[in-house]
Formats: structure tokens, sequence, C-alpha cells
């Protein structure tokens, strides 16, 4: 499902992202957000790992909503929901690769900074 315009999720992460945002609204856009489709080129970029660093994913460069948002699509392609056996390969080609492009390194420096 990646049918809503990407244009949607930079508002919403804009708005999770401002300064002095009460904690209900930040509740509110995150619940609005975890309702959409993902994000089509979010998942895409972390799904062909189309990107220099992996910071720039989840990390103090990405910011604390996107990186939270980036993991969850991250546990999705590691471990897909799916019984078929040609996704379950895939899964597989995409955590080697998580691996090798530093994917995994990064995520241990997020979870201990």
């Amino acid at each position: 499902l990646r049918n809503a315009p990407d244009s949607r999720y930079g508002t919403l992460f804009g708005i999770l992202d401002a300064p002095s945002v009460p904690d209900q609204i930040h509740s509110d856009v995150w619940r609005s957000l975890m309702l959409m489709p993902t994000a089509g080129s979010h998942l895409s970029a972390i799904e062909t790992q189309r990107f220099a660093d992996w910071s720039t994913v989840y990390g103090p460069e990405a910011g604390p909503w996107r990186s939270l948002y980036s993991l969850q699509i991250v546990d999705l392609l590691m471990l897909p929901p799916a019984t078929d056996c040609g996704r379950i390969r895939e899964a597989m080609g995409w955590r080697r690769r998580f691996i090798a492009t530093g994917g995994f390194e990064q995520l241990c420096l997020f979870c201990l900074t």
C-alpha cells in the first residue's frame, strides 16, 4: 500500500518535529501516520538500500520520529509476515545487504545513543 502522496508524510513529520507541540498532538499525529499506507519513496529507499549512509534513515540526522518510522519498515523487511518462500528468500537477501551496507552497525549505534 503505497498510494498516499509523500507530501502528506512530510507535513505530519513536520508537526512531529516542531518544537513545543503538546504530547496529545504528537500522539494523534503519530496514530494518524500509522493508519496511512507506508510512504512509498521511504519504503522503496529502505527496501533497495538507496542511500549513502544509514544514519540518514535512523539516527540523529533523521530525528526521533522518522527513525522510529524507518525502524518499523526495517522490522517488516527483516521478518516479513508472509509464509511465502519467495518473500522469506527476499528477506534473507535483504538482511545480508543490511549488514553488508552498515545498517546493523548503525542500528547498534542508534540503540546505544
